[in-house]
């Protein structure tokens, strides 16, 4: 939600805030869904500790678990995006134009009609293995006689074949991002300072891309595995050997959003802990998060300001209304050494110097 509240704040300026905009609403639902799930699957047939739903609140609980999916779409996105703009270094703008709508509309439409298709069905019932509802024993009670159940292969239809999908997408994307950026770094080492400040540029959102399949894939690798598993004829009677990557799925999995967070506020983390080193750990997180809101508490530890500096010239001085000379000031970049004796001036002192020459 932090995210949500910080890209409105901004405006959706870029494909990269949409498409994160579009992320972190899939993990809010994700975060909701893994906190409900003790308490929405069915009394009446459950033996968990705090099972308190029914039929209707099971088919709640699948129908959000396979809205989940699109936070593994939009991570995968995410994954493509990173891949036009570096590796092959597609605009903004082109990028917004011809790719970005497609990535929004599989990420939203498929895991929603599914959803939907599978409430209706009557596909979501309790999970073989660990809390929740999704796809399983369909036809209901099929697992309990000799009709055949149906539930793996609308499994891997709805959710396992993205799976795949999904984590091949991310490995491939970044390592060719990987090799892009090597290659990269090579040759800016051998060319001018530009090409080594843009390869360096480049690296940096390599990173950002690379901390954004590390959040997705651990956080959503442990329940992968568990649905696998359930897939392979796990039952609950082996819980005990799995209850390792159960405890890891209970938390890791609605942390999602968490570390996405952290990701997205690490640009501005680094940047606020250059401008204001002096300052709390605590303070330039509270600044990252509400940008200038948060004034600085040391006095001597502002950034440079280089509006503040300038020098006079022929055609800087003009006359106001009132008669008086004043100095419209250049304004430089702010230099820490000067060549020779030349002096900086201020605005204060450009406009002291053209009352004196006034009056003189």
């Amino acid at each position: 939600s932090t995210i949500l509240y910080l890209v409105w704040r901004s405006g959706f300026t870029t494909s990269y805030k949409r498409i994160l905009f579009g992320l972190s609403v899939a993990d809010i639902i994700t975060s909701i869904t893994a906190t409900l799930k003790p308490f929405l699957i069915p009394t009446a047939t459950s033996m968990r500790l705090w099972a308190s739903g029914n039929d209707a609140t099971c088919t709640l609980l699948g129908t959000m678990t396979q809205l989940n999916l699109a936070t593994g779409i939009y991570s995968a996105m995410l994954s493509y995006y990173y891949l036009i703009i570096i590796r092959f270094g597609v605009k903004e703008s082109v990028f917004a134009r011809r790719y970005e709508p497609w990535m929004h509309a599989v990420a939203i439409v498929f895991p929603t009609a599914t959803a939907v298709i599978g409430a209706v069905s009557n596909l979501y019932n309790e999970n073989y293995i660990g809390y929740g509802c999704w796809v399983a024993d369909f036809p209901k009670g099929c697992s309990e006689d000799d009709r055949e159940c149906n539930a793996d292969t609308f499994g891997w239809i709805f959710m396992g074949y993205w799976s795949i999908f999904i984590t091949v997408s991310i490995v491939v994307n970044n390592l060719a991002i990987y090799r892009h950026v090597k290659r990269q770094m090579a040759r800016g080492s051998m060319r001018s300072f530009s090409s080594q400040r843009q390869a360096r540029r480049t690296t940096e959102v390599a990173v950002q891309a690379f901390l954004y399949v590390g959040a997705f894939v651990g956080t959503f690798i442990w329940g992968m595995v568990l649905k696998f598993l359930d897939d392979a004829n796990y039952q609950r009677s082996n819980e005990a050997t799995l209850f390792p990557l159960m405890v890891l799925n209970g938390i890791m999995l609605p942390s999602t959003g968490l570390f996405n967070l952290c990701i997205y506020l690490r640009p501005r983390y680094l940047k606020t802990r250059s401008d204001f080193p002096s300052e709390s750990m605590v303070w330039v997180v509270r600044r990252a998060l509400y940008g200038e809101s948060i004034p600085p508490t040391m006095a001597n530890d502002s950034p440079y300001d280089e509006s503040n500096f300038c020098t006079p010239t022929l055609e800087s001085f003009r006359v106001k209304s009132d008669g008086r000379f004043v100095v419209d000031c250049k304004v430089l970049e702010p230099p820490l050494e000067r060549a020779g004796n030349e002096s900086i001036h201020t605005s204060a002192d450009c406009q002291t110097e053209g009352e004196q020459m006034h009056k003189t």
